[in-house]
């Protein structure tokens, strides 16, 4: 019985290291801009069944099932069903359009991540601390780069392959390892804040101007929930997050002033018809979504036939820009999957975010606390960086948005009376 005992706890500890290996190497991957490639999740599938066959057992929970599957079904599908004849004739950016189609399946393995935490017994406070790892890696990484390349945009640009979203994702990372860090209350917490928060204005530094919205919402949402329970931790974070705001704006040649300064001209040049600026495409590219929207309002006109349009009116100047997405998720979503894709993609923010804050009131713990508050402000701070971009575009972000949120649900569970 000792030996079999021994033997079977071996394996648990095996399929454990390997889980926490594999959050290790994803979040270590989102930092480097290494694109945290799709085979993270075979791995994590390929560990799933072993556990799933092992332990002889499935978590199911229906909510974590509807934000897996309703993309694959409505987005997915919906291309292969009334876009099919199309989907393989891209006259443009064949690529992102590629991973745009099967991203939404390729999340779905995640369906067994529940099972695989609750047998392994995987613990949040791992989970948290290695996103508190990242965010601390990060600030070094960010810090070496943004000196070593002057704070230029356009350098950091060419570095960070898509900076607009690689910024999304790392800051929102560091709002769950500033969460983490207020509710620590030990003598590390002061440090950890003060590492998240620089982290956060080392990103904001690199100019995209999309990442900066939902800062202050998702920063006061964050002291609001502590600041009864975890005041000194909540005056150092605010008193801390002022004089960093401070600093960066009024610092010589300040970055932030800079996109600023060129929002404004980009507004005057608008107001002259002229939209080739950064404000201006977006503006571009928004009409011409609701445009396509209104020719096909049920199931849209499909992600090729969306961007070949696109690009046909830019080789004739009528639009500033060929691009793959409309720089907005529900615009996107809208003109190429029609209201189909504006509901799903509504429900994919909405529905854990819901989740959340009805556990956090049906089971007010410590624990459940910081799991829900961090799966809050991560999927309303995603949502309002969405407004301006196309989030789901390219495999890190889409990955790093289900594995965390599937993550932060799953170790809600455990905590169910």
């Amino acid at each position: 019985m000792y030996i079999e005992n021994l033997l079977k706890n071996k394996s648990k500890n095996l399929i454990l290291l390997g889980l926490m290996l594999n959050y290790f190497l994803f979040y270590t991957n989102l930092v480097l801009d290494d694109g945290s490639s799709w085979s993270l999740v075979q791995i994590l599938v390929f560990i799933s069944i072993i556990s799933v066959i092992k332990y002889k057992s499935f978590s199911f929970n229906f909510i974590i099932t509807l934000i897996l599957f309703i993309g694959f079904f409505f987005i997915t599908l919906n291309e292969y069903i009334s876009h099919f004849n199309k989907i393989l004739s891209y006259k443009y950016l064949s690529e992102p359009l590629n991973n745009m189609v099967y991203q939404f399946s390729y999340i779905i393995p995640l369906i067994f991540l529940p099972t695989l935490i609750k047998e392994t017994n995987f613990k949040e406070n791992v989970f948290f601390n290695i996103i508190l790892y990242a965010t601390i890696f990060s600030a070094i990484l960010n810090s070496y780069w943004n000196i070593k390349l002057d704070f230029s945009r356009a350098l950091l640009v060419q570095k960070f392959s898509v900076i607009i979203i690689y910024d999304y994702c790392i800051i929102a990372i560091s709002l769950i390892s500033l969460t983490y860090s207020i509710q620590l209350r030990n003598r590390w917490s002061f440090l950890f804040i003060t590492l998240s928060l620089i982290n956060i204005i080392l990103i904001v530094l690199h100019g995209s101007r999309g990442a900066w919205l939902g800062l202050p919402i998702a920063l006061f949402f964050i002291y609001m929930s502590y600041y009864k329970t975890h005041f000194r931790q909540v005056f150092f974070a605010t008193i801390t997050s002022i004089l960093l705001t401070l600093i960066i704006v009024y610092s010589p040649q300040s970055p932030i002033i800079q996109r600023i300064d060129q929002f404004k001209a980009d507004t005057s040049e608008i107001r002259e018809n002229n939209y080739y600026s950064s404000t201006g495409t977006r503006l571009s590219l928004w009409k011409f979504s609701i445009f396509e929207f209104k020719t096909a309002p049920f199931n849209g006109i499909g992600i090729e036939k969306f961007t070949n349009n696109l690009c046909d009116l830019k080789e004739k100047g009528v639009i500033p820009v060929c691009n793959p997405h409309a720089h907005n998720i529900l615009l996107q979503e809208m003109a190429t999957h029609g209201l189909l894709g504006l509901i799903t993609i509504i429900t994919i923010f909405l529905a854990p975010t819901t989740y959340f804050i009805s556990f956090w009131r049906k089971y007010n713990n410590r624990k459940v606390k910081l799991i829900c508050i961090s799966g809050i402000v991560f999927t309303t701070y995603i949502f309002i960086c969405g407004l301006t971009d196309y989030f789901f575009l390219i495999g890190f972000s889409s990955l790093l948005f289900y594995l965390t949120i599937i993550s932060l649900m799953s170790f809600s569970l455990n905590y169910k009376k």
